[in-house]
């Protein structure tokens, strides 16, 4: 450290840590002065440099373990998922709307696979029951814009012509960086809407 003269607080500093402060044409500098090497103090630092390499392994064996159970909540999370008797979905609502996940339940319920819902941006619309539409992208609109969940019951057309009724729930969520999505789920009410009838 240069200039400590000048520097009262500097200075105290110094000395407190244990610095050796040499003057020199009128100006301070100040350096760390260490004890001569002894037997005891290389064993020391041996010991020290042993437990923190076992905190180090400790930690890093945490962290497996931690990802460990985090890998296995999210494969019991996708067997929930797609297991579920109703469609659920992640979609990108951040510029224009784009499906990220649609579970397989699509092809047992509307006869379309997972992966024809994603490919098509268009396909939830298409699918639509033409009496329903309306309302339905209405209301959709209303979320996109307002990010306030979504909730409606309503038809989708399969792909054999029959009409299903389901309830369907999105909640808008805005991660980090500010990009939004709606993940919801489609239950398939058809059972229900008869049973009124």
């Amino acid at each position: 450290m240069h200039f400590l003269s000048s520097s009262q607080s500097m200075m105290h500093i110094a000395q407190k840590a244990g610095m050796e402060v040499h003057h020199d044409h009128g100006e301070a500098d100040a350096y760390l002065k260490l004890p001569p090497a002894t037997p005891a103090s290389a064993l020391q630092e041996v010991i020290e440099e042993q437990v923190a390499s076992l905190y180090s392994l400790y930690y890093t064996l945490k962290l497996k373990a931690r990802l460990l159970r985090l890998t296995e909540a999210e494969a019991r999370y996708g067997v929930l998922m797609e297991t579920t008797p109703a469609i659920t979905y992640m979609a990108d609502l951040t510029d224009e709307v784009k499906m990220h996940y649609v579970s397989p339940q699509t092809e047992n319920l509307l006869g379309f696979s997972a992966q024809e819902w994603l490919t098509d941006p268009e396909r939830w619309v298409k699918q639509l029951h033409p009496l329903d539409r309306d309302r339905v992208l209405d209301a959709f609109n209303d979320t996109f814009v307002s990010g306030m969940p979504f909730k409606m019951e309503y038809r989708l057309v399969a792909r054999d012509g029959t009409s299903r009724w389901f309830q369907d729930h999105g909640v808008v969520i805005t991660d980090a960086i500010h990009k939004r999505y709606m993940y919801g789920t489609m239950v398939d009410i058809t059972d229900r809407k008869a049973a009124e009838a």
